[in-house]
């Protein structure tokens, strides 16, 4: 009787141990299947239109590839362009609260830009380069005609708004939010390999496979560009939290190190952690004030 019951218990075990992982594999398919983090035209219009603010949804070809970026212009007499790189991953949707910030749009147009490989600028297919996600930063303003240029940048947006002003001259000033620009405290994480291996790779949405092959791509690109931070010229503002989980705190220090000291303001605050754009947006709209004041 006794070994008739352990054996029913070790059938139920044995399907316990085989259905519970494929439930979390499947739950775990449709979860990032599901995380493509864009938006569609008419959802992004529609979030300006409930605001009571006028936007614009632009394409613009790059090299062969089709890059999309919103834009909301400015309401009063000011002469400034505010740009916004998002991170990884990412999209121009990150951006929009800024867009219709009434405040930021009595100064400036604003623009906020799928990056390569993120959103509807050639979704899914990497572009680990920050030299080349700058370069199409720089071909977005080509043409603008503010005397004055402000660059915004998340995370792995931080270099790439960086590495842009330094090609660019008419880039006026920076704004980086907990940045990744220190290519030795590049922070690995552990789940940043299940967009490495085959074998749980093609679980993930596209937006997310192109985020781990940036990852893993990044303190190369960064090793490049490490001479790069001291020709910045232009003010160039760096915020971020001591409860930061993501980008080390440790990317301050470089930013002082490598940054003239002339040139940099410094933002730190205890209770900030890697999510500025979506819970510290007051900061942010105060910071882009004191860099519109700069000029």
């Amino acid at each position: 009787m006794t070994s008739f019951l352990f054996s029913g218990m070790n059938k139920w075990v044995k399907r316990i141990l085989v259905t519970v992982p494929l439930f979390l594999i499947m739950g775990m398919i449709i979860l990032t299947s599901c995380m493509t983090f864009r938006q569609s035209d008419s959802k992004t219009l529609a979030y300006f239109e409930k605001k009571g603010k006028s936007a614009v949804i632009q394409r613009m070809d790059y090299l062969g590839k089709s890059i999309r970026f919103i834009e909301s212009q400015n309401e009063q007499n000011g002469d400034a362009l505010i740009i916004f790189v998002h991170g990884a991953p990412g999209s121009s949707q990150d951006m929009l609260y800024f867009l219709a910030d009434s405040t930021l749009l009595q100064k400036a147009r604003m623009i906020s830009v799928d990056r390569l490989g993120y959103g509807f600028s050639d979704y899914g297919h990497a572009e680990v380069s920050i030299s080349k996600q700058a370069e199409m930063i720089s071909a977005l303003i080509k043409d603008a005609q503010e005397s004055q240029i402000i660059l915004v940048g998340h995370s792995f947006g931080g270099p790439i708004v960086a590495k842009a002003a330094v090609l660019d001259s008419k880039i006026d000033g920076i704004l980086m939010l907990a940045p990744v620009n220190d290519p030795y405290h590049e922070k690995m994480f552990k789940v940043s390999y299940f967009g490495k291996w085959k074998l749980t790779r093609w679980m993930l949405s596209k937006a997310f496979k192109v985020s781990a092959d940036e990852k893993f791509a990044h303190e190369a690109e960064l090793l490049k560009m490490k001479d790069d931070w001291k020709k910045l010229n232009i003010p160039v503002v760096h915020i971020h939290g001591d409860k930061d989980g993501l980008a080390p705190i440790e990317n301050i220090a470089w930013s002082e190190q490598n940054i003239p000291s002339e040139n940099l303001k410094i933002v730190r605050d205890e209770n900030l952690d890697h999510f500025i754009p979506f819970k510290n947006r007051e900061l942010v709209v105060q910071e882009l004030d004191y860099l519109i004041e700069q000029r």
